[in-house]
């Protein structure tokens, strides 16, 4: 039994999503932040030590993530870009299971530092939103004992998306799932944030100097109504297992959550439009393009394997990434384009494999040629005095690519995940990756 399922007392704990925001760009630094704030699944945390990048043993891999947490922010994307290689029986971990999973250190940091908030990231994930609901219980209650039952279940749930292991593409099957959850009231909420973010930043009334701030009020505005219906939903599981239902995270069964007259809207609506997401995703596989290249094992050796294409989806390149997964073999790479037009969230384009595959080789190797060609759009750009120098900062951990907010690779090398300011075309992307690869 662990120690949050010994004493968590469900009668008098309900976890509000005030003081709980999305401040943080994906991948962005944590870099003025107030103190009494605590950021999650995004921040930049300080890299492994070199001598600690190859860890021998389960117990250094699991010093790996209690070190970050000390360090002063809950993210996992430092120890996956440093750490290619785990042992045997050691779990990588989202944002989410390293709260799961590390509550007293966590408890331990809030009280250190006072912690009154919580920061995910924008354009919130599963990941971002769940790490940032523990958290907030963690934060209200000082006390590590006062995570749900279900928290254990849940970060392993989380763990599996967030790594692209949940692979289910049944469309009945992913809306009753907690992923389905998430997608549907993410499609009725941050679905409509982009479009008023976009009129302000066209718009001739608008004095350039407001923008910035008119769009950051829009984005807290649209994420907070995100994070308010998600932590209702989690408050909705907290109060049917006192009551003695078992939470099942790949089916949860709506007649046992007691949910408010908008949330049972949301998710009816939206539930509607994930549906209607897997069905085209299905369709966009049928004419993906497939190909086969030669890549490098991790001995040195030449490996043929399956290559998909999508080159224009309208889904989230992720959610492409990992439904591909399930359809084919575990060594495929999966290159997903949606593009700065893209509806659905998630990021410009991404390139993954499963991470079963790491056994045998990794995508670090698309990350300098990526970057290249997305220096070579921006520097026109920016010499013609277009405003985006900040695009030049280089990030903490990336300045071997020599490119501000860059295209890195993430996972263990398994995904490369590009920036949301990326600026190439569909076939831009396609032409580097194909001279990236032996044919």
């Amino acid at each position: 039994m662990s120690e949050y399922e010994s004493s968590f007392n469900p009668e008098n704990e309900v976890t509000s999503a005030e003081n709980c925001y999305a401040r943080i760009g994906k991948g962005g630094s944590a870099e003025g932040m107030p103190r009494d704030m605590l950021v999650v699944d995004t921040g930049q945390p300080t890299l492994p030590s070199m001598e600690k990048r190859s860890p021998r043993t389960v117990e250094e891999v699991d010093e790996l993530y209690r070190e970050t947490i000390r360090g002063g922010i809950v993210d996992h994307h430092s120890i996956d870009a440093a750490v290619l290689n785990m042992p045997e029986g050691a779990v990588r971990r989202c944002a989410a299971k390293m709260v799961a999973d590390f509550p007293s250190e966590v408890v331990a940091l809030i009280k250190d530092r006072d912690i009154r908030s919580v920061s995910g990231h924008t354009d919130s994930d599963l990941d971002s939103i769940t790490a940032t609901y523990l958290t907030k219980t963690l934060v209200d209650s000082r006390d590590a004992a006062s995570l749900p039952g279900f928290t254990e279940r849940l970060g392993d749930f989380v763990n599996l998306v967030d790594y692209g292991r949940f692979s289910e593409t049944d469309p009945d099957k992913v809306v009753q799932s907690l992923m389905g959850y998430f997608g549907a009231l993410k499609s009725q909420t941050l679905g409509r944030m982009g479009a008023e973010i976009g009129a302000v930043w066209r718009s001739a009334d608008i004095p350039q100097g407001e923008k910035p701030a008119r769009a950051q009020a829009i984005s807290d505005k649209f994420h907070g109504e995100m994070m308010k219906h998600m932590f209702t939903v989690y408050n909705a599981c907290v109060k049917a297992e006192s009551a003695g239902k078992t939470i099942d995270f790949t089916n949860l069964d709506a007649a046992d959550l007691t949910l408010p007259a908008d949330t049972k809207k949301l998710l009816d609506a939206g539930k509607e439009q994930v549906r209607a997401d897997i069905e085209a995703f299905n369709k966009e596989f049928e004419v993906a393009e497939q190909t086969r290249v030669v890549v490098k094992t991790k001995e040195g050796a030449d490996l043929e394997v399956p290559l998909v294409i999508f080159g224009h989806t309208q889904l989230s390149p992720l959610l492409v990434t990992n439904m591909s997964y399930s359809r084919m073999p575990p060594e495929t790479i999966v290159a997903a384009y949606a593009g700065q037009e893209r509806t659905k969230g998630g990021d410009c384009y991404d390139v993954g494999i499963k991470p079963e595959s790491l056994d045998l080789f990794n995508l670090t190797f698309l990350e300098v040629p990526l970057n290249d060609a997305e220096r070579a759009k921006r520097e026109p750009l920016i010499a013609a005095g277009n405003g985006l120098e900040a695009w030049t900062t280089l990030r903490k951990g990336k300045e071997y690519l020599g490119h501000g907010d860059p295209t890195v690779a993430v996972a263990g090398g398994s995904l490369i995940a590009a920036s949301n300011t990326s600026l190439l075309s569909s076939e831009e992307f396609r032409a580097v990756l194909m001279n990236a690869f032996q044919r």
